[in-house]
């Protein structure tokens, strides 16, 4: 650092690296030069040959300078284009493209470079995913709450009403754990590079009863039936994932079916490592075409036409796929077109110590 810091006192090179880089390496080779034109100047040598190979040693000594210092920036290149992707990211966001291929320093320092934007990117997408899923938690209670107020608004049952409010406050307060569950959730990703599920062990049928009881209302004021057949009964999975999307298709099916319908859940073991948790509703359905659509954040289902007109915002299902692929797992859906219905399905890992809780 010291001898950078020296030269960084040179006011015509101060502000440029590669400036330094040549500064130094044309001192350097005319060094030679100085030292011939000093030995010329005292030999006895003739004038004529004294001037003659003053002029030979100078030209080719400038030749060989112009070379090298081509050479030398051409080899700075990889440094500045290190240099340019992180300006351009921090500046424009802009995610480069640098090879990573090389083994020396200055593919080392390239690959460095390119690790780290693509991990600073990956962390900017997993915040906005974690922020979205704040949202999406934060407007649930509202509309659960609204539609309980406005079923009720017009009761004169103080019993009913009473009934009711309670029903209210406790979906607040569940979806007032959630959040704070999420806000930790936050907390803890700012300590590590990596997002890790946390599995648990949970009895189903606790799982079930808790999705019943938080749906109970729109369920009832939609008049939908839920069936729920299961041979899991207990399971080490991971239950924050599992739970807040299921709540979601939960949502969804309700939210799309036709009143007196029935929605089916079915719960079953596919392998040592794995269970599926399928809702099939008889509701609006979509197109098998749009199958990817609905996953899209840009798109999903609040852009396909037979559901715009429930308002839908779009963000649920592409926060579903996000939680389950986070976790290992993932999210099927399923039409066979408009009208007639979906099923959607959680593709669960579990923990292969699991096997010798499940019964089939």
């Amino acid at each position: 650092m010291k001898t950078y810091k020296l030269l960084s006192c040179i006011p015509a090179i101060k502000n440029k690296f590669t400036l330094k880089i040549l500064f130094v390496a044309f001192v350097g080779i005319h060094v030679p030069l100085f030292a011939i034109i000093a030995y010329l100047s005292f030999s006895k040598l003739d004038a004529e040959d004294a001037w003659t190979i003053a002029l030979l040693t100078l030209g080719f000594t400038l030749l060989a300078t112009l070379i090298t210092l081509f050479v030398l920036n051409s080899l700075l290149k990889p440094v500045m284009r290190a240099k340019q992707a992180l300006n351009k990211y921090i500046k424009f966001a802009k995610v480069s493209d640098l090879p990573m291929n090389y083994t020396d320093e200055a593919g080392v320092l390239m690959h460095d470079v390119q690790t780290a934007i693509n991990a600073l990117e990956a962390h900017e997408e997993r915040k906005l995913a974690s922020l979205q899923l704040l949202s999406h938690d934060l407007q649930s209670p509202l509309r659960t709450t609204l539609g309980i107020l406005d079923f009720i608004k017009e009761e004169k049952d103080p019993e009913f009403v009473k009934e009711h409010h309670l029903l209210i406050e406790e979906s607040l307060q569940n979806q007032l754990s959630e959040l704070e569950q999420v806000l930790s959730d936050l907390k803890k990703r700012r300590k590590t590079a990596e997002e890790h599920a946390e599995f648990e062990e949970i009895e189903m049928d606790k799982l079930w009863s808790d999705l019943q009881k938080r749906f109970s209302f729109a369920l009832e004021k939609k008049n939908l039936r839920l069936q729920i057949a299961s041979d899991v009964n207990q399971a080490i999975l991971p239950l924050t994932a599992v739970q807040k999307s299921l709540n979601n298709i939960m949502s969804n099916a309700i939210k799309f079916s036709e009143e007196a319908g029935t929605l089916k859940l079915n719960c079953s073991k596919q392998n040592r490592n794995e269970i599926h948790i399928s809702l099939k509703d008889e509701g609006k359905g979509f197109n098998p075409s749009d199958v990817a659509k609905i996953f899209q954040y840009d798109l999903s289902l609040a852009e396909l036409s037979e559901v715009k007109e429930s308002h839908s915002n779009g963000i649920g299902l592409s926060l579903c796929q996000t939680l389950m692929n986070n976790v290992g797992g993932e999210i099927i859906a399923q039409s066979e077109g408009p009208g007639k219905g979906a099923t959607f399905t959680l593709v669960v890992p579990i923990k292969t110590s699991v096997a010798s809780y499940i019964e089939t």
